[in-house]
């Protein structure tokens, strides 16, 4: 049979941020007949499904493009006879049939139904949910059977007319969603991240954050990678492929042999300088910094979606130096051609603002020289607001919407327009009332949420993640912002956000 997979980028009409549909033609059809069970029918018109005799239509297709999470995935096929009250069913199939030979003898049994059909008219477009076959670019092969014993003919892709041949049409997410999770924490046991990695999935959730500390890869010394800290890193990445969730992860924290931090503070890196807050301060050389990089995109680069470059940088908490811009585009600047060097797929998140800091960002294009030194611009949005209120009671640093936009203004008007804006962190405590002012109960904190991720996929096509800060509470107490950012209380249990974001993520 003739042709390749052809994918037609095609704007879904769900609003100005609808995620994009591809539409794919199959790459291979054929019929598998036990009434025949050496022929194969790799060159008819027509596909059969038949109970009995038992017939079944094998298709494959060839997933490309896509670069966010499947969120439908759809065959159409078109009917060439009514069918009766049973329909057609879907099934996986094996890849390893060739469309000239298989025949009954050598086509793949097919796996468990995954969708089936009522009654259909002859002419009819019939609709098959196959999202469950479709994990992301690669191959896809399936089955359509039937229980009926009346066969079902439907058009194969030699049909004369081009619409009636099989299709996959394929949804993307309008934005990978997902959490912050703390797995290398020393407190966080294999079965811990395990437990938030299976509440992340289903939750609905395609990816998660974590930090990677550079202050316990490199304790001891430059080169001296903790081998405890590894072998659990390589874990927890393992552990998330198996799930099919993707991961970013924050390359922060300074060890005290490459801290910039007074004499005073470090203190020769005796005791436990890691308590003297050495590790905020940036590095002497950024060339330490990049080398760090480097050899984290060597080591897991095959298992990260994105690396980020620093945490929250234009917060002195995060990020201590005379200037804190300089010195974050210092660490940009060196570590981008390092990673692309080691991994050219390997997504470089710069920026990991604090709020929408459109002053900071504007700093780093326009005195300290960035563009070209990242792949995506990260940034957390953290208000304590409705993310509805677009009102001008604050800044736009400190609004949701209207800081959004900010940032994405400067982009555009920096030549940057192809990159996309990454939420990497954004959420509402459920701490007690007077605690902080972002304290909220925990049924705001779940329409506030669903709120973030709605607007984001409604009105904002550059946006290409959403992430909660955090998964899972960091505490029990209620008088701690910071123990409350999850969706989760410490014990697993879900507060109402985690149904509202999996409400918006599974919609």
């Amino acid at each position: 049979m003739l042709g390749a997979a052809l994918a037609l980028l095609l704007a879904a009409a769900a609003g100005p941020a609808a995620a994009t549909t591809f539409r794919f033609a199959a790459t291979a059809d054929a019929t598998a007949r036990a009434d025949a069970p050496e022929t194969h029918y790799g060159t008819d018109p027509l596909l059969r499904a038949d109970g009995d005799p038992v017939s079944r239509a094998y298709l494959r297709f060839n997933v490309s493009g896509l670069t966010r999470s499947v969120r439908k995935a759809t065959l159409r096929l078109h009917a060439r006879n009514a069918s009766g009250e049973k329909g057609i069913e879907l099934r996986p199939a094996g890849l390893w049939w060739t469309e000239a030979g298989i025949t009954y003898s050598t086509a793949p049994a097919p796996g468990e139904v995954v969708a089936r059909t009522g009654a259909y008219a002859d002419g009819a477009t019939v609709e098959l949910d196959a999202t469950a076959l479709v994990k992301g670019n690669g191959a896809v092969a399936m089955a359509v059977t039937t229980t009926g014993t009346v066969a079902r003919w439907l058009s194969s892709r030699e049909d004369g007319t081009a619409a009636y041949r099989p299709q996959l049409v394929v949804e993307e997410r309008p934005y990978l969603g997902g959490a912050q999770v703390h797995p290398l924490w020393n407190d966080t046991t294999t079965a811990d991240f395990d437990r938030d990695l299976d509440m992340a999935k289903a939750a609905g959730m395609d990816t998660v954050r974590m930090d990677l500390g550079w202050s316990t890869l490199e304790h001891d010394g430059k080169g001296q990678y903790a081998q405890y800290y590894v072998d659990k890193a390589d874990t927890f990445f393992d552990h998330a492929a198996a799930r099919g969730l993707r991961v970013i992860a924050t390359l922060w924290s300074t060890p005290c042999w490459a801290s910039s931090a007074p004499p005073d503070v470090k203190q020769d890196c005796a005791g436990d300088w890691w308590n003297r807050n050495v590790t905020a301060y940036a590095p002497s050389d950024p060339q330490d910094y990049a080398d760090i990089a480097e050899w984290v995109t060597r080591r897991w680069g095959s298992k990260l979606h994105a690396l980020e470059i620093w945490n929250e940088p234009n917060h002195p908490a995060f990020l201590k130096a005379p200037d804190q811009a300089a010195a974050y585009a210092g660490m940009l600047k060196a570590a981008y051609p390092r990673i692309k060097a080691a991994r050219r797929a390997l997504l470089v998140l710069g920026g990991d603002l604090v709020y929408s800091d459109g002053a900071f960002l504007t700093d780093l294009y326009d005195r300290l020289g960035v563009k070209g030194s990242f792949d995506g611009l990260s940034y957390h949005p953290f208000t304590g607001r409705d993310p509805d209120d677009t009102s001008t009671t604050v800044g736009r640093k400190y609004d949701y919407q209207r800081g959004t936009e900010w940032l994405r203004e400067i982009m555009v008007a920096h030549g940057d327009k192809a990159k996309q804006l990454w939420i990497t962190e954004v959420g509402f405590p459920t701490c007690s009332a007077g605690t902080h002012p972002w304290c909220v109960t925990p049924e705001k904190q779940a329409e506030y949420l669903g709120d973030t991720y709605r607007i984001a996929r409604q009105k904002w096509p550059f946006v290409r993640a959403v992430m909660t800060y955090n998964l899972r509470n960091k505490g029990t107490s209620l008088d701690s912002f910071e123990n409350q950012m999850g969706i989760l209380w410490r014990d697993w249990s879900p507060k109402p956000a985690y149904g509202a974001i999996r409400a918006e993520l599974t919609r």
